[in-house]
């Protein structure tokens, strides 16, 4: 049996010259019924607007045939779709996409340099947020969440000799982060989870998570 390997570090928060970071005050952006993740941070979409890119520039770097990352991609984009009411697809045309994929080796997607570093051995997929700014914070029961926006994202998947299953879980992971989805969930049945797996069907806890923040 082939062993699951663990999800990378999703989501890259580095200060670096690369990252624009921009603290928008505290103000209290309203009160969540729900939180799903490990983290305290949550980020939506647009500068002012809480809109998000429908088109996803993505490009398969190598020709393994085995590599389900286009395939991975677009299922992504349909199953996340109707969470937040958007028409999500993917284009191999960049033009003025602002959230980017790539799918290939490790070694492919390092050359690339989208990261600020390279990928560890054992990392399935990775999402880097790299426009980021606080926008302020959320009530959750007797606590506060902080909220995030971002205007650029950029993403991987990687080729590692794994099932089509794992790929389409791993790129619903990774597309949920690009959506703002911070952290990772407790429960090893969402594929937010911060293993990998086979699962392909986002649940509750994944969709609600994310959905409450655009639609407050």
């Amino acid at each position: 049996m082939q062993k699951i390997v663990k999800k990378g570090i999703a989501v890259l928060l580095v200060v670096v010259l690369a990252v624009i970071l921009q603290v928008q005050g505290f103000a209290v952006l309203g009160t969540l019924p729900y939180w799903e993740s490990d983290s305290d941070w949550i980020c939506r979409w647009g500068r002012g607007t809480a809109s998000i890119p429908v088109v996803t520039y993505y490009e398969k770097l190598n020709e393994d045939s085995t590599f389900s990352f286009l395939t991975g991609m677009q299922v992504a984009a349909m199953k996340w779709s109707p969470v937040l009411n958007s028409d999500f697809y993917m284009s191999t045309s960049a033009g003025t996409s602002r959230i980017k994929f790539y799918g290939g080796t490790k070694v492919q997607i390092d050359k690339t340099r989208i990261f600020t570093r390279e990928l560890r051995p054992n990392e399935t997929g990775l999402t880097y947020y790299f426009s980021l700014w606080e926008e302020g914070t959320w009530k959750y029961g007797a606590s506060t969440k902080t909220g995030y926006k971002t205007d650029r994202v950029f993403g991987a998947i990687v080729d590692m000799n794994r099932t089509d299953a794992q790929y389409k879980n791993t790129c619903l992971h990774e597309f949920g982060h690009a959506l703002g989805w911070m952290g990772h969930s407790h429960s090893s049945s969402d594929v937010m989870y911060f293993v990998g797996s086979t699962i392909t069907t986002l649940t509750n806890a994944d969709k609600r998570h994310i959905r409450q923040v655009y639609y407050k």
